[in-house]
């Protein structure tokens, strides 16, 4: 219990928005009104996994599997910018959630509440990636940041300076 207290109100708001998201699931998302005939009416309900819900439920997986290996003594690599892949999942999974509310008719009191519990993973998403810089700063003292900019101009050394305007003009950089 000390452990999941120690971490960040950000991992424990994707965490639970996650979890509780993947359950919300296999709630009724959709009350469907079947007639048959003048008399008779089927009311039937859907769960949240049709092909919109599962890329949902694929997306919160993935989400809850970085978070949960970020917050573990596992080494990620320090190149991969894991809070903005963390930030678009949780973009992905609210407008998908939006979507699917908007798009499925006769949702239920499930859909909009996965549409809060989107809200919350994305929030959660959005505080991890104001807090954590994706990039190492560098101090004055430190090492020198490695140079991605190998195809950026470079000052001519002193040899291949030209020594008159004459030269100048005739020599092509």
């Amino acid at each position: 219990m000390e452990r999941i207290a120690a971490l960040p109100l950000a991992t424990k708001l994707m965490l639970g928005g996650g979890v509780l998201l993947l359950l919300d699931l296999f709630l009724t998302w959709q009350n469907v009104k079947i007639a048959y005939g003048p008399t008779v009416h089927v009311t039937s309900g859907l769960d949240g996994w049709d092909l919109k819900g599962a890329l949902l439920g694929l997306l919160v997986l993935a989400l809850l599997v970085i978070v949960i290996l970020r917050e573990t003594s596992l080494e990620l690599s320090p190149d991969v910018p894991w809070s903005r892949i963390t930030l678009a999942l949780g973009i992905a999974i609210f407008v998908i959630a939006v979507l699917k509310n908007l798009i499925d008719s006769y949702s239920t009191w499930a859909s909009y509440f996965g549409v809060l519990l989107a809200a919350v993973v994305a929030y959660g998403a959005y505080k991890d990636w104001s807090v954590a810089p994706d990039y190492v700063v560098y101090d004055d003292d430190g090492p020198e940041p490695p140079s991605r900019w190998s195809d950026a101009p470079r000052e001519p050394s002193e040899d291949l300076r030209p020594t008159s305007s004459r030269q100048h003009e005739s020599q092509k950089w």
